[in-house]
């Protein structure tokens, strides 16, 4: 079912892919059928990522990123994802629905340093972290094998390929633009201030 002109992926007729799982009936498919009801949504990798070293972009002038210096991001603001969240779980229209939900602008480290560099008024720089280098420190830690080898190969990827995505469908569920890199970072440093 589409809720308004937003493509939701979705249809009626999805369920049946899960059968196989409980052939005879039962809990096991009357759950998955339950769970196959609920909007999906996937969204882009996070703007708020960047919280995570924005005192060494304010302190040092350096962005620190494990997706390499090339990559174009689709990054999405999670208050707008949780803003659809909030609106597709509580509204009518969006049984089956699967949301794809990028922001609107593919991104380099290069110009999110631009902006960082605009929005503090000092020069913020780009570095690309050793992924090997952040396993070895992951694992001092205590992170476990399985969640430091599949970030690890994330940010590989996402180093090699980026994850750029269309922002039509979160604008459209929005009903409004996608909150773009520069708001956010006009709303971070507003915050802090």
């Amino acid at each position: 079912m589409q809720h308004d002109s937003c493509d939701g992926g979705g249809g009626e007729n999805r369920a049946g892919g899960h059968r196989r799982i409980d052939a005879q009936g039962g809990p096991v498919r009357a759950f998955v059928h339950r769970q196959e009801q609920v909007p999906q949504m996937q969204p882009a990798s996070y703007m708020q990522n960047i919280l995570g070293v924005w005192e060494q972009i304010e302190r040092q002038g350096i962005y620190a990123t494990s997706y390499g210096l090339h990559a174009p991001m689709s990054l999405v603001d999670l208050e707008d994802v949780a803003e659809v969240a909030a609106m597709v779980l509580t509204e009518p229209g969006h049984r089956f629905a699967i949301y794809e939900l990028s922001g609107p602008e593919a991104l380099t480290a290069e110009k999110m340093t631009a902006v960082l560099t605009n929005a503090l008024g000092r020069p913020v720089t780009a570095e690309a972290l050793d992924v090997a280098l952040w396993e070895g420190r992951m694992k001092t830690a205590g992170l476990g094998e399985y969640s430091i080898a599949a970030l690890a190969a994330m940010f590989r990827y996402y180093a090699q390929h980026g994850f750029v995505g269309n922002p039509n469908v979160l604008a459209c569920l929005l009903r409004r633009p996608p909150t773009t890199f520069d708001q956010f970072v006009a709303r971070v440093k507003e915050r802090s201030a």
